[in-house]
């Protein structure tokens, strides 16, 4: 299965002279089962970057088969299966290890009455993949607890769906705010139509309303269900008030019982800004003051009781960050990461008024169209050359 993987670089933390600073170690962590994006976002990573990096990776591959497929670069290997129960130990149980959400997962009727109340989102049907219930993309809500990152302030998050373009070191020096728990592209994508040419823009203005991860009810979101909506798409007119109720609920309480916390997010939810992981900075020292484990439980045992989403659909796999990190997130200059490109053509690109790939840190291709990575292992192309070539494609 095409699973969602996950590279982090994590930030190194021993005391370093201001000469040595500049190339202070990255400690970096790739999530993954396939080699091909293991090595895409190493290789890329490290033929960017001046830093040198210190490879952990979290795989379901055998060892063997990683160092051999990345020769020369020295990996720390942490079996997936190892990472999971190294949470167990500590008393943390992830929620794919619930009986009742794998019942759900895996149900033949989802339509059953067991699995669905007045505030359950009923899903657009291409949104719904066993990826997004895959340990290998929920376990990064529980990274600040992994006793292999214990000693880890700092991560910079990478899906395995990213090329590095530019150096990483200068996204690790970024000054967040003192209520962000999460820094990450908030550029997306809309479908335009103008003079008979319709293509997807790209605008950093889009908000969560904007989206249809939390089903919201509007022209980008959902529309709402009625007595006559058997099986949808829709979304109960009561799920919006119900999750605001929940934010208010979870995050706050979470926040005012636990060693610092921050303001109530200033805008509305619908109003926050929507945001990828793709190239994410993580400060874990901040999740750990804040008690984030607790908040994750809480808000997937709000979804389980209220049967919000389905655990195959992006809606959980993502909505649920979106309400976990609600009035916490952060966004990177527009020139970090180049997003969606999974989704359009060179011809979006061109609509949208991008005319450099080069000029951005990190090319994203997020969405269902994904690149070769067999000329870049080979270094037969580099990233901007790959990238173009697959944009190119997808326009004819």
């Amino acid at each position: 299965r095409n699973l969602l993987l996950v590279g982090i670089v994590l930030l190194g933390l021993a005391p370093a002279s201001c000469e040595g600073a500049a190339r202070q170690s990255l400690h970096t962590c790739v999530m993954s089962d396939r080699l091909n994006a293991i090595g895409a976002v190493v290789e890329s990573a490290q033929a960017s970057s001046v830093a040198p990096f210190e490879w952990h990776i979290i795989t379901t591959v055998a060892k063997d088969s990683v160092r051999k497929a990345i020769p020369g670069i020295p990996l720390q290997l942490i079996v997936l299966e190892d990472a999971v129960q190294s949470l167990v130990a500590q008393g943390i149980l992830p929620v794919w290890m619930c009986q009742d959400w794998q019942a759900w997962l895996h149900t033949d009727d989802p339509d059953a009455t067991r699995w669905r109340t007045g505030f359950s989102l009923r899903p657009y049907p291409q949104s719904r993949d066993f990826k997004h219930a895959h340990p290998l993309n929920l376990l990064r809500l529980y990274l600040a607890d992994l006793p292999a990152l214990q000693q880890i302030d700092s991560l910079l998050l990478l899906d395995d769906d990213i090329l590095i373009q530019h150096d990483l070191a200068p996204l690790f020096a970024a000054a967040l705010a003192s209520d962000t728990l999460l820094q990450a592209s908030c550029s997306m994508y809309h479908l335009v139509s103008l003079g008979g040419r319709r293509w997807l823009n790209l605008t950093t203005r889009s908000t969560y309303s904007d989206t249809a991860f939390l089903g919201t009810i509007g022209p980008h979101g959902y529309s709402a269900c009625s007595e006559e909506s058997t099986g949808g798409p829709c979304a109960p007119e009561g799920l919006e008030p119900l999750l605001v109720s929940l934010e208010a609920e979870i995050n706050r309480r979470e926040d005012e019982t636990s060693a610092s916390f921050g303001p109530r997010p200033a805008a509305p939810l619908r109003d926050q800004p929507a945001w990828n992981f793709g190239v994410a900075l993580l400060p874990l020292d901040r999740w750990r003051a804040r008690a984030l484990g607790r908040r994750v439980q809480r808000w997937f045992e709000a979804s389980l009781e209220h049967r919000l989403f389905p655990p195959d659909s992006l809606a959980s796999g993502l909505g649920v960050p979106y309400l976990l990190f609600a009035g916490s997130v952060g966004c990177w200059r527009e020139d970090i990461v180049l997003d969606g490109l999974g989704f359009v053509s060179s011809d979006d690109l061109e609509g949208s008024g991008v005319h450099d790939l080069g000029a951005y840190t990190a090319l994203h291709f997020a969405g269902p169209s994904k690149p070769s990575l067999t000329g870049l292992s080979h270094q037969a192309q580099s990233p901007l050359q790959l990238a173009t070539s697959h944009l190119q494609g997808a326009a004819s």
